[in-house]
């Protein structure tokens, strides 16, 4: 469990819950699941474009997957205040 202190510190009681989707991340050599397939696969739970055509719905797709996939990367800068992206 992660409590916020009033001066935005934070303590993680559990560190195992917050990085999960970057420990299997780490793990595709042996799991097939490196960012860029968890993006595929996580993007339509995350972000919900309004898609009213094939069209629309090609043109918002893969820019939504590489968002995903940059957060998934990226989570020590996006999630955890480290200083540098990776």
């Amino acid at each position: 469990m992660m409590s916020i202190h009033q001066d935005g510190d934070h303590d993680d009681d559990d560190d195992d819950d917050d990085d999960a989707v970057g420990r299997v991340a780490q793990h595709s050599s042996s799991n097939s699941m490196d960012s860029k397939n968890l993006a595929i696969c996580w993007w339509p739970t995350l972000m919900w474009p309004e898609i009213t055509s094939m069209d629309t719905m090609y043109l918002t797709t893969r820019p939504l997957e590489e968002l995903v996939q940059l957060l998934i990367d990226q989570h020590g800068f996006f999630f955890h205040g480290e200083s540098e992206v990776n």
